[in-house]
């Protein structure tokens, strides 16, 4: 699987487990809306991501802020 689209899948399933846990009670509407953000601005950055360079820190930087 390329790198977009394991990015893609982290955040799809960290939007569900939100969704989820909004659902179950645990978690705030606030919590869940701001994950569902993360989720979509990942997924569409990931779309759109293509590595010029072989280098790996921006991708590294994504995933530190992502997180």
């Amino acid at each position: 699987m390329s790198f977009p689209g394991f990015l893609s899948l982290i955040f799809g399933c960290l939007a569900l487990f939100g969704v989820l846990l909004a659902r179950w009670g645990y978690w705030t509407i606030y919590w869940s809306l701001m994950v569902g953000i993360i989720a979509i601005f990942g997924v569409s950055f990931a779309m759109t991501w293509q590595p010029s360079t072989d280098d790996p820190i921006p991708a590294i930087m994504f995933l530190v802020i992502g997180v």
